[in-house]
């Protein structure tokens, strides 16, 4: 039992209309997962040149297979089989977190690809009696923001930044 995610994005130029069609990727099981993430990261133009011009001559790198993959997407529905071997899943009927598997991945490519991602905070310690301070920079690909009151059913990015930071 296959299962394809296929969209089509209609975008308007003045005088015309363009199609563009965007492939999917096919579920080996339960790796909607990892075809989520993948599919963002296909749609990040950054990520996708920095995978581009970084991948080695390496089978098993997961810069070549990312590569691989989002040339495939360009023009068919594709497969993730090479990802998922690369990424050490074995258990493909198994749902894992999406999270932690971005997370590997950001952690596995090249830095340049990576950097897209990754932020840094600083963590400042100061001293009470003599007013000195010691700063510890600590990169992170996910800041965990808390929600404010959304029952109006909005939420603010800026609002969450700013509670966080609190």
């Amino acid at each position: 039992n296959n299962r394809y995610l296929i969209s089509v994005l209609l975008t308007t130029n003045f005088d015309n209309f363009l199609y563009m069609k965007y492939y999917g990727l096919r579920n080996q099981g339960a790796t909607c997962y990892l075809n989520s993430i993948l599919q963002a990261l296909f749609m990040t133009r950054e990520f996708r040149e920095a995978v581009k011009s970084c991948s080695k001559h390496h089978k098993d790198d997961i810069n070549v297979q990312l590569n691989t993959l989002f040339e495939s997407l360009k023009k068919k529905t594709s497969e993730t089989t090479e990802v998922t071997k690369t990424l050490r899943i074995e258990k493909v009927y198994e749902q894992q977190d999406a999270g932690q598997y971005l997370e590997k991945i950001l952690s596995d490519v090249s830095d340049e690809a990576s950097k897209v991602f990754k932020g840094e905070l600083i963590h400042r310690t100061v001293c009470d009696q003599c007013g000195s301070h010691t700063d510890d920079e600590v990169p992170f690909f996910f800041l965990s923001l808390p929600l404010m009151d959304s029952s109006n059913g909005n939420y603010s990015v800026e609002d969450g930044i700013q509670a966080f930071l609190k």
